[in-house]
């Protein structure tokens, strides 16, 4: 029964509110998703040279890599070939593909950059995990110029905590490197890492059953 006044009925406070439709609710889904995904790509600190790398420009073999890692594969990538002919730009454009598909952390670093800010924690265990927590915390983490650093012994066991502690955590990790096996051992040697470390970081990185190999093709 409603209640009138002076005869006449109360207006209902709501009968001007207008429902969204679906395809309006559907818009602003998508709308909030690229929202959240630009902003996950403007925290994964990709260098502004290749910040418009696409798959389309790469290898076949990325795309499927990066289609694998969105569904939630942990598997490493490595972006392998000389210098200047694309590895970064393929990793580039993997990171951002991933980003764009699945809503997870990612984060592009150069493996130099790695143990500069590692080397400054030195002397404070605390101060390195919390560094080495950033470089393990995120879903996906590309790893650019793997061997290029001259690794002491505790740098190159620095590696190996970073390398395992993904590889364990099951999180998808993409290398850039122009080394084989071999090369990349005997590079993590060169300054003084131990053979055992050196071999045990490349089983973790080019495991058979939980990596792909990709040679750079830069197309266009």
């Amino acid at each position: 029964m409603s209640i009138s006044v002076n005869g006449k009925s109360p207006r209902d406070p709501f009968s001007d509110v207008k429902l969204a439709t679906d395809e309006e609710v559907t818009r602003w889904e998508e709308n909030r998703r690229r929202d959240e995904a630009r902003r996950r790509l403007a925290a994964a600190g990709i260098p502004e040279r290749y910040r418009d790398a696409r798959l389309s420009q790469c290898a076949p073999a990325a795309a499927e890599y990066a289609a694998r890692c969105a569904r939630g594969e942990a598997m490493n990538l490595i972006v392998g070939g000389d210098a200047g002919v694309g590895k970064t730009h393929t990793a580039c454009a993997v990171l951002r593909e991933v980003v764009a598909a699945r809503p997870a952390m990612a984060l592009f670093v150069e493996e130099p950059d790695v143990f500069c800010e590692m080397r400054d924690t030195w002397g404070s265990r605390e101060r390195e995990d919390d560094a080495l927590c950033r470089y393990t915390a995120p879903w996906l983490l590309v790893l650019d110029d793997l061997g290029r650093s001259e690794h002491t012994k505790r740098t190159l066991e620095m590696l190996w905590r970073l390398v395992n502690r993904r590889y364990t955590a099951m999180r998808p990790t993409v290398f850039t490197c122009q080394y084989d096996r071999r090369e990349l051992a005997a590079r993590f040697q060169a300054g003084g890492g131990d053979a055992e470390t050196a071999q045990a970081i490349v089983r973790r990185v080019m495991d058979d059953n939980n990596a792909m190999i990709v040679r750079a093709v830069r197309r266009g």
